[in-house]
């Protein structure tokens, strides 16, 4: 598919246009609360002359584990079931 037609299927669907701006949206506040609290830290760091950069290591570990062992699972559920039965237990 080229990149006109994802424009396409935008413009003509309402309901994919409204998942798409929810996604960004949604994708959008996560990064920025992931920036606040990184900014809290250091803001804590400053306050008591101590370091953060375990902290902000700790944090950065915990957002990214899930994704690290759940995609191994989720990839391998995806290859061997069917994806219209995952897609309908997942969204339920």
């Amino acid at each position: 598919m080229s990149n006109a037609s994802y424009f396409g299927i935008i413009q003509k669907n309402h309901n994919y246009r409204l998942f798409i701006t929810s996604y960004m949206i949604t994708h959008v506040g996560e990064w920025l609360t992931y920036i606040a609290s990184i900014d809290l830290m250091e803001s804590q760091e400053q306050e008591s002359n101590t370091s953060s950069r375990t902290a902000i290591s700790i944090l950065v570990l915990i957002r990214l584990l899930p994704n690290v062992f759940l995609s191994t699972f989720g990839g391998a559920l995806a290859d061997a079931c069917d994806r219209r039965h995952v897609m309908i237990i997942l969204d339920t």
